[in-house]
């Protein structure tokens, strides 16, 4: 068999890689030959990036530090509201003027029932010999005193229900159906009234105060 010399054309072509044919193309150059399947997505690194920074980051930050803070303001809004709600039910009840006697007559019903009690206990134990027994003097004023303090309790409890909690309750529905503006007046005109209040007591304090120094001057 002859072999052909490496000075012929043909042998040349081959060894520079000239020849048709000869070559193929690399694999990062190569195309698909169909499309891809529907199950398959693709996504190009310049639009996955956007999105990321874009979608992913914005919303994070639109409904979680935004809403947390809207949150905070509404409870805080929630809190002064019901703030500003209690401060008018104890102003609407002190220009009751029935509000006041009602709880003086409370307070005097549970102090009284305290006070029995304490007697009743002192005749047990300073006089312990029968002190429950009735024929005896101090069992019978223990037994006296211990049935006329549950009596005030229990009717110093009755009045507050009958007639102090009805007038709280109505305050309480007052309150609720003000409007922002009127509390905001309601609890302004109060201050600016305990406010005159203290001047007149500096001023009544100030004008004895120079009364009784003027008086030690002209004794002097």
């Amino acid at each position: 068999m002859s072999q052909r010399s490496n000075k012929n054309a043909r042998t040349q072509k081959k060894i520079t890689g000239d020849a048709k044919g000869m070559t193929r193309k690399g694999a990062t150059s190569a195309k698909l030959s169909r499309k891809a399947g529907t199950t398959v997505h693709t996504v190009s690194a310049k639009g996955g990036a956007k999105g990321a920074s874009n979608g992913g980051g914005g919303g994070l930050l639109k409904g979680g530090l935004f809403g947390n803070a809207q949150q905070k303001e509404a409870k805080r809004q929630e809190r002064e509201r019901r703030d500003q709600e209690v401060y008018a039910v104890n102003v609407l009840l002190k220009q009751d003027p029935r509000y006041s006697t009602y709880r003086k007559i409370w307070w005097g019903l549970l102090g009284v029932g305290l006070a029995m009690t304490v007697v009743s206990w002192a005749c047990m134990f300073v006089f312990p010999a029968n002190p429950n027994n009735p024929s005896e003097t101090m069992g019978l004023v223990s037994t006296v005193a211990l049935i006329a303090a549950y009596a005030f309790i229990i009717g110093g409890f009755a009045f507050d229900w009958i007639k102090v909690r009805p007038m709280r309750r109505k305050a309480e529905a007052e309150a609720a159906s003000m409007t922002d503006k009127k509390l905001g007046q309601l609890i302004q005109s109060d201050y600016a009234a305990k406010e005159e209040k203290k001047a007149a007591k500096k001023a009544a304090a100030s004008n004895e105060t120079a009364t009784s120094t003027e008086d030690k001057t002209h004794t002097q």
